[in-house]
């Protein structure tokens, strides 16, 4: 997979060989051994792009793979075992970096 006219706005590395990919258009990607895996659809209203994006303490693949991000207006938690994507704190983010 090439990634044309996207503006990557975060990569993060949340296990190891396997990254989450966030673009400017607020479409995420998954990528495992650099390889196209998934892309995921935030169905959430209004949500323009991803400012943070993190593991969450609890964060573990095989039992609870769950990362944290932010976009303006919300947090999300991102499932990437499953990859769904869920509105976690409904709250204007544009001046909060995590």
């Amino acid at each position: 997979m090439l990634i044309y006219d996207e503006i990557v706005t975060a990569i993060y590395e949340y296990a190891e060989r396997k990254m989450i990919m966030t673009f400017s258009s607020a479409k995420m990607i998954i990528v495992e051994a650099w390889h196209f895996t998934r892309e995921l659809k935030a169905n959430i209203d209004g949500q323009q792009s991803i400012l943070y994006i993190n593991r969450h303490p609890l964060f573990n693949y095989n039992t609870f793979p769950f990362l944290v991000c932010s976009s303006f207006e919300c947090f999300m938690l991102i499932n990437v075992k499953e990859g769904i994507v869920e509105k976690f704190v409904d709250t204007l983010c544009g001046s909060i970096r995590a």
